[in-house]
């Protein structure tokens, strides 16, 4: 049956007054999936009622209407009602894949506190290695190898009986798990946390894409001992084929390859970036080309195109040889744990099959659409997921240049005649140019389209790709035809295997350098803030649009550069929207578990930094605090202050400087003195970055306005005796007669010179050393009598804290439970609210 002649798509087809309803009817029915999908998710999220129930009445309603509409031939109203009825069951499979678990889901014994566990599984794949990263002095928390897999829980163990559970997680070892394979029966003893949701603004939502593959929870084992095999997966053995097959072909991999070109065939080939160095992502990252390191479009092409030429070549007929090429492209994104792009490129690989096949055209579009549904159809989550829309945008882009823009190109006969007289090696470099001339045009179009969806997302604009994409074009090419021939080879004919991985390695070394020299290009990346989704929505609805008006076929050059003027335009819209700080200061007391980082909004427009770490990898810290950032818009610091030399209040400040305009650095002399490698590295980075550093003392003060300051109150500028934490600078903030108190880790000598000195009355203070015991909670409470106290840390408060400040009559907000907590002060007082709670009373 071809795609033309399904119920839907006739009853579609039959209104004459839409050319497009009438040539790409799967188009029209992938709008309706999108729309069913989108409006559940707002409604639900909103708290509105919308259930499976209620979608299928109203599914049932306009599946009625479309039945009454057909025997009256009313095509028009039968074809919108048809879409209506789909958009409803679109929207009721959503909700059941979104919201619905079963009533035995593990998640809904997890906690967010880690707590003892005892499962019986089910390994959904083998476990994956996570090599320990490198040593970096900014990262106190030294992990070491890892082994992370997904399992489906089928049994729960209360007290000593064991009860049936469902659902499915994530699996974290410490140490290398070997011989389990997928479909394997497993016990684990280790901890069990549910999926937490974000703590700041701005943050990436980890547990709403988890919950999109419907994982709530995971288990921490640390030992590979805590995983005990009770049964082989013989009951699965189609993943454990699979599973078995993705082994072989990394081993032969691994076998004919050498270093870190290892661990990027994984990348390039299987789909598996687990091995690859944080440095090594983030080197294609800022480039452009994180693309290449998961399996996508321009994977599967190059495998099918290879596949069509290793079949012919073996002299089967053309048809046989399509057939091959569609079954092997299934089987190999199946290899890949089916990831959206991957599957998105196959159905298209296998729909073009079928069309050459039988001598039909593919329709592109149609064939994309039909990709997009059964995507969704597996998991209608993917549609709100950067990765799958990216991939088919740039397919969709793709489709349209190559058959309405590049082969509208028509050459002048003569001027064929003169060319085709011109010695061989200039006519090769003139094809040469116009190839590298439509690459380059596909880079630029791709880069505009996908800039607003890539910087909301992201928050990164990437420059260096529009050259990078056509230069590694037959870079890439060769790289991918002889990463698939060495994995053929090495499996069915050894003897050439040597010369296809020489060929892999000089290609990736080819690429690794070119990406190495764009980063070396001045403006190569930029770190921006990012339009809000109502911009972004609104930009891809104009670019949807504007193809369908009779003035796009007319002025087509003039369209896309207007095109490209709304892409730029998004960028810089938010900027211009908004809102000033209307006199009000605004103080953000970040959740950065253990650590510290304090953003400060004056009314003066100046923004601060106070201490910008945690206690773990800086990338992670860094993330978040920009993520905070960004999500209020700013992309400049005009000062960031270090409370003290631990390297938790600052190690996430080099890269911070990567990100953001930073125009000042406040430090102590105890600070500059300090001669450990972490201070020297900040001190680098600072000078790398050509920041201008000074030291701040007690007695020093800061008048932003009439009626705003900052006061340093310790340390002395001959410091004092102890620790570094009894060197924390202590920073009053003071507006319209309100006080914040900023302590960094104040103990010992350093707070007892300050508990000496005259008493403050504060509105709210920042609980010094993350609320330890060691700061002397009872007397901070009485020296600074404040009515609301924040402690910056882990999970792991201790409740001794928390009762001393309450029993001065204070609030206590932690950011481990409340997430990000904002205060602000204006002429009406001040007025707190938490990230997870919202406005306090």
């Amino acid at each position: 049956m071809t795609v033309e002649s399904t119920p839907v798509a006739g009853q579609l087809a039959r209104d004459p007054h839409a050319t497009a309803l009438r040539y790409h009817p799967l188009v029209l029915v992938l709008a309706a999936i999108c729309a069913g999908i989108m409006l559940d998710r707002a409604v639900s999220g909103a708290g509105g009622r919308s259930g499976v129930g209620i979608w299928l009445v109203l599914s049932a309603i306009a599946s009625a209407a479309w039945l009454v509409c057909h025997s009256r031939s009313s095509d028009q109203l039968a074809s919108f009602a048809l879409l209506c009825a789909i958009a409803c069951v679109s929207g009721a499979w959503h909700h059941g894949q979104w919201y619905l678990f079963a009533a035995d889901e593990i998640a809904l014994v997890a906690s967010p506190e880690m707590e003892p566990t005892c499962l019986e599984v089910v390994a959904q794949h083998a476990p994956r290695f996570l090599p320990p990263p490198k040593f970096d002095p900014l990262n106190p928390m030294v992990r070491g190898a890892q082994s992370r897999f997904t399992a489906r829980v089928t049994a729960l163990r209360d007290g000593v009986t064991w009860r049936a559970a469902s659902g499915r997680i994530t699996v974290r070892v410490d140490g290398h798990v070997l011989g389990v394979s997928a479909g394997d029966r497993l016990r684990l003893s280790g901890q069990l946390v549910a999926a937490t949701p974000p703590l700041n603004p701005g943050e990436f939502d980890f547990a709403a894409h988890q919950r999109a593959d419907r994982v709530l929870s995971h288990v921490w084992i640390d030992h590979p001992a805590g995983v005990k095999r009770l049964a082989s997966g013989m009951p699965d053995r189609w993943l454990s084929w699979f599973d078995g097959s993705r082994l072989r072909a990394q081993q032969v991999l691994h076998h004919y390859l050498q270093g870190d070109t290892r661990d990027l065939a994984d990348a390039l080939i299987l789909g598996q970036r687990e091995q690859l160095s944080y440095a090594q992502n983030d080197a294609y990252f800022r480039s452009g080309m994180i693309h290449l390191l998961s399996v996508s479009g321009v994977h599967v092409a190059v495998l099918a195109l290879g596949l069509l030429w290793a079949l012919r070549l073996g002299y089967l007929r053309r048809g046989t040889a399509l057939i091959g090429v569609a079954v092997l492209t299934g089987l190999y994104a199946l290899l890949i744990d089916a990831e959206p792009p991957a599957i998105r490129a196959t159905i298209i690989v296998v729909l073009s099959c079928w069309a050459l096949r039988r001598g039909r055209d593919a329709r592109p579009f149609n064939a994309l659409a039909g990709a997009a549904i059964v995507v969704l159809v597996m998991n209608p989550a993917d549609l709100m997921r950067a990765g799958p829309q990216l991939s088919f945008l740039a397919a969709a882009v793709l489709a349209y240049l190559a058959r309405f823009e590049l082969q509208r190109v028509e050459r002048d006969p003569l001027d064929v005649l003169i060319a085709s007289t011109r010695p061989w090696p200039i006519r090769v470099l003139q094809q040469l140019a116009q190839a590298f001339g439509q690459a380059m045009l596909v880079s630029i179009v791709i880069w505009i389209l996908s800039l607003p969806l890539i910087v909301h997302n992201f928050h990164i604009a990437t420059p260096v790709a529009l050259l990078l994409t056509p230069l590694l074009a037959v870079p890439i090419a060769i790289t991918l035809f002889s990463g698939f021939g060495l994995l053929a080879a090495g499996i069915l004919f050894p003897p050439v295997a040597p010369a296809l991985a020489w060929c892999f390695e000089q290609s990736v070394a080819l690429i690794e350098a070119t990406i190495r020299w764009g980063l070396a290009v001045p403006g190569n990346h930029q770190w921006l803030p990012g339009a809000s989704l109502w911009i972004v929505l609104l930009f891809y609805g104009l670019v949807l649009v504007m193809p369908l008006a009779a003035a796009w076929q007319r002025r087509r050059r003039m369209n896309f550069a207007l095109v490209g003027f709304a892409s730029l335009l998004t960028l810089v819209t938010p900027q211009m929207l908004k809102p000033g700080m209307n006199g009000e200061l605004r103080c953000t007391f970040l959740a950065v578990g253990h650590g510290c980082a304090v953003l400060v909004e004056l009314p003066s427009e100046h923004k601060l930094l106070y201490d910008a770490g945690h206690l773990g990898p800086p990338i992670y810290g860094a993330q978040s605090i920009a993520s905070a950032l960004f999500s209020r818009q700013i992309q400049q610091l005009d000062s960031i202050v270090i409370s003290h030399a631990d390297v938790d209040h600052y190690n996430a400040v080099p890269e911070l400087l990567e990100r953001f305009d930073v125009k000042q650095v406040w430090l102590t002399s105890k600070f500059r003195a300090d001669n450990s490698a972490p201070t020297r590295i900040l001190l680098h980075a600072l000078q790398q970055h050509r920041v201008p550093s000074a030291d701040l003392a007690a007695g020093d003060r800061f008048w932003l306005d009439a009626q705003c300051s900052l006061r340093v109150l310790h340390p002395p500028s001959e410091g004092v005796a102890g620790s570094d934490n009894a060197n924390s600078i202590v920073l009053l903030i003071e507006y319209l007669g309100r006080r914040i108190l900023l302590t960094g880790d104040l103990e010992g000598f350093g707070l007892e010179r300050l508990l000496k000195g005259p008493r403050l009355d504060v509105d709210v203070l920042l609980a010094p050393h993350h609320g330890s015991t060691r700061s002397n909670p009872p007397g901070c409470a009485t020296w600074c009598s404040p009515e609301y106290v924040v402690i910056s840390g882990g999970p792991d408060a201790q409740p001794q804290v928390r009762e001393a400040y309450e029993h001065a009559g204070a609030r206590v907000l932690h950011t481990a439970e409340t997430g990000a907590v904002t205060v602000r002060i204006n002429d009406q007082g001040v007025h707190v609210s938490t990230y997870r709670g919202g406005k306090l009373p």
